[in-house]
């Protein structure tokens, strides 16, 4: 039997929004209805199957909602958490699965910057605003810890924000692949088109642009073994 939960993982500004509207598209041309589970399992107002952590009495009650409804396995669930360890014991339980979601640190770190400047909740630290590209550099930290508690865990997809953005139709045939559905990646994508509408700065690479190469550099320093795994694109230098 299919996992009752997939867990939509992605860091901040990563593409992980258009990467779960993907998922919910796929299982619903699978044939798999995606509904909104109720309060007790998903809190809050947003119509969507949304959890900022899953804590171990929101999984509890969404296993048991799917499994008493007896609906169509999974429901997909979107977070920016990272992993409890009833996450990790329901993923060993085989009651989860899901896919975890990548970005380049550097345009993760100057999208924390933008949305420091517009009031965004991720540009803060502390409740403060991010000011410099190295004050960002610890949140980045925190988001690719996340990142690798996801990644490493059995069942779960890797993709990245070069991928989702720029290479949509791959990124849906990946998806649908591990989920066993046969779909049309260009169905999947026509139907997102129309109610997608959370469209970040659509730039590759921006960081080769827009941050000074001794700060690009340092990043590549810190983070050289994620970004060469999981984020650059093939035959591009990770250095300036």
């Amino acid at each position: 039997m299919m996992a009752a939960i997939y867990a939509c993982y992605g860091m901040p500004k990563s593409g992980s929004t258009l990467a779960f509207e993907m998922t919910l598209a796929v299982l619903e041309l699978g044939g798999i209805p995606q509904r909104r589970l109720s309060r007790e399992a998903i809190p809050g107002e947003t119509g969507a199957n949304v959890l900022p952590l899953f804590r171990p009495v929101y999984i509890k009650a969404a296993l048991r909602e799917i499994g008493e409804a007896g609906h169509p396995r999974p429901i997909a669930i979107r977070t920016h958490g990272g992993v409890w360890q009833i996450t990790a014991d329901t993923i060993a339980a085989g009651q989860m699965i899901g896919q975890a979601v990548a970005r380049d640190p550097r345009d993760l770190a100057l999208s924390l910057l933008d949305s420091a400047r517009f009031g965004g909740a991720w540009g803060t630290r502390d409740g403060q605003p991010l000011a410099t590209l190295d004050d960002a550099m610890e949140i980045v930290r925190g988001h690719v810890h996340k990142f690798r508690q996801w990644q490493s865990q059995p069942g779960f997809l890797t993709l990245n924000y070069e991928e989702l953005a720029f290479k949509s139709h791959r990124a849906v045939a990946r998806i649908a692949a591990q989920l066993e559905i046969e779909v049309d990646p260009r169905q999947v994508l026509s139907r997102i088109e129309r109610r997608f509408t959370q469209l970040n700065k659509g730039v590759s690479q921006r960081w080769r642009d827009e941050m000074p190469p001794e700060v690009a550099n340092r990043y590549y320093d810190e983070f050289a073994e994620f970004i060469e795994t999981w984020c650059l694109p093939p035959g591009l230098p990770g250095r300036v």
